[in-house]
């Protein structure tokens, strides 16, 4: 399972929004490498301030992160893979996007039906069909029906990591990592800075420049996603 360190994409993006303070190409360089957490005294715009930033990279992170984990067939998109155990009627765990369903007892796929009632249909009438076992199963609302129980549900789920501003600042202390492949780097990077540019309402022509060149590696990467869906997030 691939990782990326927080500050690989802090810095580069604080390079592209040329924010990083550089009277000098020696300045530049030094803050740039700087092992230790990034300041207020490296970080020259009151435009782009630290916490700022970060959250924007955080967002960035997690939205392509949204977008692999509904890309069916993606190879990264097991690294956010878990399972859970599920009765009839069970509560659904929180989910970007659901995945294979199976008999826990016997490992059995079940196939999804579109309507809750002929799940209830088939649990209320167990002689119907010549006594035929329906391996199946349907959403309603915030729970999942089915015909055969337990069953193990495939998911995808990401956590945001920081809640809180000390949160952020600790991940990019420089050893935090984000599960995410190294592919993925100027990704982030692009929807970063375009998230950046378009919420100061400085530079909308710049910001979706960046949105759309992240949209695209996205696309090239093997990742599905639908440009009105990469933008309908971003507000100015």
């Amino acid at each position: 399972m691939a990782t990326v360190v927080y500050t690989v994409f802090e810095r580069q993006v604080l390079a592209l929004l040329n924010v990083l303070k550089s009277d000098s190409a020696t300045t530049a360089e030094a803050n740039y490498v700087l092992a230790t957490a990034l300041t207020v005294t490296e970080i020259n715009d009151p435009a782009f301030p630290p916490a700022f930033v970060r959250d924007l990279i955080v967002e960035a992170a997690g939205q392509v992160i949204r977008f692999v984990c509904l890309t069916e067939g993606h190879p990264r998109r097991a690294d956010y893979r878990t399972t859970a155990s599920i009765a009839h009627a069970g509560v659904l765990p929180s989910a970007i996007a659901y995945g294979r369903v199976s008999h826990t007892g016997t490992g059995q796929e079940m196939y999804p039906v579109d309507s809750p009632n002929q799940i209830n249909d088939v649990l209320a009438d167990t002689g119907s069909a010549n006594s035929a076992v329906f391996y199946e199963y349907s959403f309603s609302g915030d729970t999942m029906l089915l015909s055969q129980t337990p069953a193990t549900l495939e998911y995808f789920t990401y956590t945001r990591p920081a809640a809180t501003p000390a949160a952020l600042a600790a991940l990019f202390d420089g050893t935090a990592t984000v599960t995410m492949g190294p592919e993925f780097v100027p990704v982030v990077v692009n929807y970063a800075v375009g998230m950046g540019c378009l919420k100061t309402g400085s530079y909308l022509d710049q910001g979706s420049a960046h949105l759309a060149l992240a949209e695209r590696l996205l696309t090239q990467l093997g990742v599905r996603v639908e440009p009105a869906d990469f933008f309908k997030s971003q507000s100015i």
